[in-house]
């Protein structure tokens, strides 16, 4: 039974990882680009100010970045395992791991601000997933860059309140292994952390363009109906929207969504 629960869990997992003709098209495309796939330490992209930018708009969920690695790295008690999270231009914002393995990271250049993206390094599971929009598993044959080689890696990418990607989460082990523990906590924590940044992020940024339109109407005192009218769409399509957004954001009435979004707002902004 023990066997046949395994055969189920590799199978479930091979969906993540990119398959051999795909990695030797990618790794090709990456050789056309003029990419060293022997260079010995990742691109340093602090000058650009991603990270720092990531860092200000999304403090909350930074903070909550090494508290949420180290409660998983204890879970899993594997001291080769690396967790790396990235703004959404691939570069590293912070990473968590044993002291030795840290050591080994800054050997290869792989510190806060280096950067992930395919331009920089090629073909790796984090530029993969930012680019895909969906988890990636990679084998450390198909990585481009030959300090990766040694590495099978899997990442999720992080969305934020609209549903865009706003950065990615990794887990970087041994090829020997267990994956399967893993690939459960990483997206765990893709999930947690996009939680984090919804949650930080004022009420009207969470909203979509044709909810906004909706809420700015309803602020100049219109009414369901004559918002319909204006929007050009069906008053009950309205009204489930409405009945919706109520239920999302607890409140009884549109009175009360009205007021929630906006002062909520004006407390942002302040």
């Amino acid at each position: 039974m023990w066997n046949e629960v395994s055969v189920q869990r590799r199978k479930s997992n091979s969906r993540y990882f990119i398959d051999e003709t795909r990695a030797s098209y990618l790794k090709r495309e990456c050789h056309e680009r003029g990419l060293n796939s022997e260079a010995s330490s990742l691109r340093v992209a602090n000058g650009d100010g991603s990270v720092r930018r990531f860092v200000t708009r999304h403090e909350c969920l930074h903070i909550e970045s090494l508290g949420r690695f180290s409660a998983v790295h204890t879970q899993l008690d594997d001291p080769d395992c690396v967790f790396i999270l990235t703004d959404v231009n691939a570069n590293i914002v912070e990473l968590f791991a044993s002291s030795n393995v840290l050591k080994q990271c800054r050997q290869r250049g792989i510190t806060r601000g280096a950067s992930l993206s395919a331009d920089s390094c090629g073909i790796n599971a984090v530029s993969q997933a930012l680019h895909d929009r969906k988890p990636v598993a990679l084998k450390g044959r198909h990585h481009f860059l030959g300090i990766f080689q040694s590495w099978c890696c899997f990442a999720v990418p992080i969305f934020g309140p609209k549903g865009e990607v706003i950065g990615c989460v990794d887990c970087s082990m041994g090829e020997t292994s267990y994956l399967s523990e893993k690939i459960i906590f990483t997206r765990k924590l893709a999930d947690d952390f996009s939680k984090i940044v919804f949650q930080s992020s004022p009420l009207r940024q969470r909203l979509a363009p044709r909810q906004k339109q909706m809420i700015q109407l309803l602020e100049k005192g219109w009414s369901s109906k004559e918002v319909a009218a204006v929007m050009g769409i069906n008053p009950r399509t309205i009204e489930t929207m409405l009945r919706r957004m109520r239920y999302r954001f607890r409140v009884k009435s549109n009175i009360e969504l009205v007021m929630r979004i906006v002062t909520d707002s004006v407390q942002s902004f302040e």
